[in-house]
């Protein structure tokens, strides 16, 4: 079904699917962590089986915090500690970036409008 075929759901609905179809309380005192728990021991064995062959590889990025040609807006990376007595304490990051540069409103109107460039010309996908 297309989502310009859809009803909007009434309040009663939607009060019925937030209350019927929810996960709070499911897992007890771990329910914080989600369907995180659906990740047990054996689950993590039973993927770990899978696997033939290969090698694992970091998924992290540096944070660009410094500024260049290519980096205009290098994003803003701050660290605080958070004392709490003698005993306690922690640290607390503050992260800030533009993530809209000019590319990315055209970007956005590719999204929306199913178009994608072809040698330069921009082509509608939806015909």
């Amino acid at each position: 079904m297309s989502i310009y075929n859809r009803k909007v759901p009434s309040k009663v609905q939607i009060e019925k699917e937030l209350n019927e179809k929810n996960n709070w309380g499911r897992w007890g005192n771990k329910s914080v962590y989600g369907a995180i728990n659906l990740i047990t021991d054996e689950k993590k064995l039973e993927a770990v089986n899978l696997v033939k062959y290969g090698k694992s590889i970091s998924l992290s990025r540096p944070l660009p915090v410094l500024p260049s040609h290519e980096n205009p807006y290098p994003a803003q990376h701050y660290m605080s500690k958070i004392y709490r007595g003698d005993k306690a304490g922690g640290a607390v990051d503050y992260i800030g970036m533009h993530y809209h540069d000019k590319l990315a409103p055209i970007l956005m109107l590719y999204a929306m409008f199913g178009m994608k460039m072809e040698c330069g010309m921009v082509k509608n996908l939806r015909k």
